[in-house]
């Protein structure tokens, strides 16, 4: 007797197919959490300032401005997430369904800037070229072959059959596979301790350093705590591959 062969659906498995049957209500999750990154961000600004006072932070202004840029940058091309995007459920998936490369991530920042400004109508520039593209992308999404899905679709990708059938092991296997960057999770502690070391580092150590008021013996609290940095990041890394 013949074995059964699966028969896939591509239209319903595929990253794009899931997309281009989503509503406006993926819309909606994409601008709500639009707004808690904004928020992320701009903190990202304002808590240096309030801080270390306005003429410490003027000095220090490029590096803010670099944390609340890389904030973006950083969280999607580890996890597939910013804070918005995991309370709203949603993901950032290459064509595949894996994480996006650090290209395709850095070409979508890139247009967020433009798009998703809270100086240019927060964001509604975007929420427009994504609710009458097809795929429900907005211009950076569009450039770098980027698609935002629901996390609950993420396991349809390539998974989904028709009802006639089962996925042959082939298949099953394939699938176990792409999913597993996503399935893996680091240690919660690795980014208390990256969090902390950062907030370690910038808000206590960098300030005295600029204003040359740091005392010697303090430089090997500042080496540590950078090597709870470069330890925690090198136990993500290697939980992601």
């Amino acid at each position: 007797m013949p074995e059964e062969t699966s028969v896939i659906e591509p239209e319903q498995s595929s990253v794009r197919g899931i997309a281009e049957h989503y509503g406006k209500s993926i819309i909606v999750n994409r601008w709500l959490g639009c707004w808690v990154d904004m928020v992320v961000s701009v903190s990202c600004l304002l808590i240096p300032d309030w801080l270390l006072g306005n003429e410490l932070y003027r000095k220090t202004l490029f590096i803010w401005l670099v944390l609340a840029s890389s904030y973006f940058v950083v969280t999607e091309w580890l996890w597939g997430r910013t804070l918005g995007k995991l309370l709203t459920g949603t993901i950032v998936v290459n064509e595949k369904g894996n994480r996006p490369s650090l290209g395709q991530i850095f070409v979508r920042t890139l247009f967020r800037l433009v798009e998703v400004n809270p100086l240019v109508a927060g964001g509604i520039p975007a929420g427009i070229v994504a609710f009458f593209s097809q795929r429900k992308q907005r211009i950076g999404d569009m450039v770098a072959n980027t698609y935002v899905i629901r996390m609950r679709d993420l396991a349809k990708v390539s998974t989904r059959q028709s009802t006639v059938s089962l996925p042959s092991t082939a298949e099953y296997s394939a699938a176990l596979q792409r999913a597993e960057p996503f399935a893996k999770k680091p240690s919660v502690w690795n980014y208390v301790g990256i969090g902390v070391g950062a907030f370690m580092l910038l808000f206590l150590f960098l300030p005295q350093v600029m204003s040359g008021t740091l005392a010697n013996q303090y430089y090997l609290g500042a080496a540590f705590w950078g090597g709870v940095i470069i330890y925690c990041s090198i136990n993500i890394s290697r939980t992601k591959k």
